[in-house]
């Protein structure tokens, strides 16, 4: 069954966002995986109505992995950051951080750049594709 933000989960990631208006967002998912594409896809309207800016779409991730990540080139917290995580967290949307670094910054295209912060959706985790 694919993944689907829900309603109510639309409604928290909103609001969240909202409270910490005005930051910039890629919304990055997997190449020639269409479950992880709609389901990015899903994350845009709730992105543009809490009032954040968010990047055309980046659709050409080769080398991903599973589940919904927080990504950045920069080992700093990132403005926003904590807005995001606190976000997908009150949306009970399972997620971790992690740093770009070496090739990995060449895996999409535009490549990563500092100074971003990117909401990163691998394939379905197989835990819960079963």
């Amino acid at each position: 069954m694919p993944r689907k933000l829900s309603g109510d989960q639309k409604q928290q990631l909103t609001e969240r966002l909202s409270s910490d208006a005005g930051h910039n967002v890629v919304i990055v998912s997997t190449m020639l995986d269409h479950e992880a594409g709609d389901f990015a896809d899903s994350f845009v309207e709730p992105f543009r109505d809490g009032k954040w800016m968010v990047a055309p779409r980046v659709t050409n991730w080769i080398r991903p992995e599973d589940g919904v990540m927080i990504g950045m080139v920069d080992a700093q917290i990132f403005p926003g950051e904590n807005a995001l995580d606190s976000a997908l967290t009150s949306a009970a949307i399972k997620h971790r951080l992690t740093q770009i670094t070496g090739d990995d910054t060449h895996a999409i295209s535009p490549w990563f750049t500092s100074g971003s912060l990117y909401l990163l959706i691998g394939a379905k985790p197989r835990a819960e594709a079963q």
